[in-house]
């Protein structure tokens, strides 16, 4: 799952907006998130970087899973 969200209206907004979808994607069966570039307000989270071979190789095993719909 790819995304990009820099509007919030009030403070820390989108840090439980992202903590939310990732919990939805978890249960629906994604095993990756691509924030795109790692940033204290991510890494707070848990993201970290990866070298590009290795997500690769993480995103071919990712986009061939049976996930089901997000449900929110």
């Amino acid at each position: 799952f790819s995304a990009e969200s820099m509007f919030h209206t009030r403070r820390d907004a989108s840090k439980a907006g992202l903590v939310t979808l990732v919990r939805a994607l978890g249960r629906a069966g994604y095993q990756l998130v691509d924030v795109q570039q790692p940033s204290p307000h991510v890494c707070q989270l848990g993201a970290y970087s990866l070298s590009r071979q290795s997500f690769l190789a993480r995103h071919y095993e990712a986009v061939s899973l049976d996930v089901a719909p997000i449900e929110c």
